[in-house]
């Protein structure tokens, strides 16, 4: 297995663990993963959707991976970024919105939310996907036919 490979598997599974870490502290609450979050803030109709994308985009990765096609992990680490990117902001916004509008209690509110660490892990997936997608993949060996008949 080559070093791009093993890059590819190691981000997919940091981006499949960072799913289910805490994202968000809240107050009372406490901490909350993507799948909660996501849960939480658009209504149980949409209870996970974000998560287990990002689930899914790191299978796909997996898989990309086992077929030495690491070339195509762009598409998956992009995604996934996109995902994250979209989720923050949204978290973001919300808590921009909560400040506006009720005054110091507002401000405090929005205050004691604050960001954990799972953004951190599931950036590193995605960069280490990246990574892996910029090395180049291992050249197929073709064993000459002269070879294999002397063995």
């Amino acid at each position: 297995m080559g070093k791009n490979q093993q890059l590819g598997l190691i981000g997919a599974a940091l981006l499949i663990a960072g799913v289910f870490l805490p994202v968000v502290s809240v107050p009372i609450i406490g901490s909350m993963s993507l799948t909660e979050l996501v849960a939480r803030t658009l209504g149980k109709a949409y209870k996970g959707v974000d998560g287990y994308i990002i689930i899914g985009l790191a299978v796909v990765s997996i898989i990309i991976v086992l077929l030495n096609t690491t070339k195509w992990l762009w598409l998956t680490a992009l995604g996934s970024l996109g995902i994250m990117i979209v989720d923050f902001v949204n978290i973001k916004s919300k808590l921009a919105g909560i400040s506006g509008r009720g005054g110091r209690f507002g401000e405090a509110i929005a205050a004691s939310f604050s960001m954990q660490w799972g953004w951190v892990v599931l950036a590193l997936g995605v960069i280490v996907l990246i990574i892996a997608a910029m090395q180049k993949a291992l050249p197929k060996t073709i064993v000459p036919a002269e070879q294999v008949a002397n063995e």
